[in-house]
């Protein structure tokens, strides 16, 4: 029988280029660009993350479980300049990449058509 052990790590990473002059955007540069700081990025995503728990816990996919032991089980991790990877879509729009882990509940409730690992920041 597979195991989650037997399955690879997936990892996504995202860099942005200026292609001006074939450089690297680095995730500070990136969040200066859109005025946003650290703390914006990791109250946006936690945001979205309320929305996800307070919907599991009107619809008893979840029970007695606090926000912060919810965010344990859906293994969502610190935010860091580090660890974000960001992305500038077509629109001029700024996303993270953030995996987590969701309840097979979510996966198919018509509610969250959306769900997804990448978060709009702007």
């Amino acid at each position: 029988h597979d195991t989650i052990d037997d399955f690879a790590f997936v990892e996504y990473k995202t860099y942005n280029i200026n292609t001006k002059n074939n450089t690297r955007i680095t995730n500070q540069k990136l969040l200066n660009l859109y005025n946003l700081t650290l703390n914006d990025v990791k109250n946006k995503v936690k945001g979205y993350f309320t929305n996800y728990y307070n919907y599991e816990k009107q619809n008893n996919y979840i029970n007695n479980i606090t926000f912060n032991k919810y965010l344990e089980t859906i293994e969502f991790s610190e935010i860091t300049l580090d660890n974000m990877q960001l992305y500038i879509d077509n629109k001029n729009d700024l996303y993270i990449f953030k995996d987590y882990v969701i309840s097979e509940g979510m996966n198919i409730d018509p509610n969250f058509p959306d769900l997804t690992i990448k978060f709009k920041l702007t």
